[in-house]
């Protein structure tokens, strides 16, 4: 007698939203942000308007009543926005596990997100911080309790950047800054966007991605306050961007093709080097300037790779490019090569400047 098959029972997902807190931003007019999210699989809704927002998007009255609990939460005061992420989950698994991994799957893609609009908000910034997911807030937010048992007083002081909360902006102003084009091939690939349009391989766009997303995570949780921890994150990110092969001193070498076009030692690559060495080697603290120089010359070699990885399609051609370019630098300024080569170098001329560094150096001089 033939057995009778099992029917097989699909497991039913649903979709579910992931939603992390986001310092810095209001968005104006984000009501209809989850119906149309802004990036594809991913959103923001500002706080004030989230009930509405959810609302509109039909959610359920006892999730939107939970929402309404959380938001009264003393926890969450100081931010302005959430980045929602669209993600599938299954409702039938009880699993712990599932819960977390689902969140950690958002999580990459919400630090996309915060770093393609913190990193291109940073160069007007006299601060080095900027706009971020609220689980990579650093210790420059105050709290302190004084306790006086004796006058039966407690004193609360509290303080911080984002004390006071930012100007609204809308959606247009959002996109002209973060679609600027000295920043729009990096943050094309943050915000998965105009993707059709790119020509390096999947390899090196994660590595751009991961880049961007450390420089804006050192930036956030070390900053001014970690000058040491600082740097050798920046450090790290560009060794995950220039380091495939040589020592130190070929590292050296592209940093200075890609950022010392002018030969004005701008950015004190060298300097950068010596402290870095000196703390791995010898225990010797950063100088707070030269964290600052490290962020930004992290960021000048991550949007200057970036704008050439469609023409080198991977990491180690740009590299092999610029080591080129270096060598034919050194030949002798007669002859024909060196000048075809000098023509090739100056494709990186110029910098892009930040307000927290230029305040920096007008205060040095």
């Amino acid at each position: 007698m033939a057995k009778i098959a099992k029917p097989i029972i699909k497991k039913t997902k649903e979709e579910c939203w992931v939603l992390f807190p986001f310092v810095g931003l209001k968005l104006k007019d984000s009501i209809n942000n989850f119906i149309k999210p802004l990036y594809g699989d991913a959103t923001i809704v500002t706080k004030e308007e989230v009930i509405e927002a959810a609302q509109t998007d039909n959610w359920t009255n006892d999730n939107i009543n939970a929402l309404q609990a959380r938001l009264k939460d003393s926890m969450y005061k100081r931010y302005h926005s959430f980045i929602g992420v669209k993600r599938s989950i299954d409702p039938d698994n009880k699993e712990i596990s599932q819960t977390y991994n689902v969140y950690k799957q958002a999580l990459e893609r919400a630090e996309e997100i915060s770093a393609a609009i913190g990193l291109s908000y940073l160069v007007n910034s006299s601060q080095v911080s900027t706009k971020r997911l609220m689980e990579q807030n650093n210790c420059r937010q105050k709290s302190i309790l004084i306790v006086q048992n004796q006058s039966n007083k407690l004193v609360h002081i509290e303080s911080g950047i984002d004390y006071v909360a930012p100007k609204p902006t809308t959606l247009e102003t959002l996109n002209k800054i973060t679609l600027q084009p000295a920043f729009k091939n990096v943050n094309d690939l943050l915000l998965n966007i105009n993707l059709e349009q790119k020509q390096s391989k999947k390899s090196f766009q994660i590595t751009i991605k991961k880049v961007a997303k450390l420089i804006c995570k050192v930036i956030n949780i070390e900053g001014d306050t970690n000058p040491s921890a600082t740097l050798l994150g920046c450090f790290t990110a560009i060794e995950l961007l220039l380091d495939e092969q040589g020592d130190n001193s070929d590292l050296k070498n592209r940093l200075n093709v890609l950022n010392n076009c002018e030969s004005d030692d701008y950015f004190e690559i060298s300097e950068i080097f010596n402290m870095r060495n000196n703390y791995v080697h010898r225990s010797q603290e950063v100088i707070p300037k030269y964290s600052r120089l490290s962020i930004a010359l992290a960021l000048n070699t991550l949007y200057k790779v970036s704008n050439i990885s469609d023409k080198y399609t991977s990491k180690l051609d740009v590299i092999k490019y610029l080591d080129f370019i270096h060598k034919g630098m050194q030949l002798d300024d007669t002859t024909e090569l060196r000048r075809y080569i000098t023509g090739h170098a100056m494709q990186f001329k110029g910098k892009y400047k930040f307000k927290f560094i230029e305040e920096m150096k007008k205060k040095d001089n």
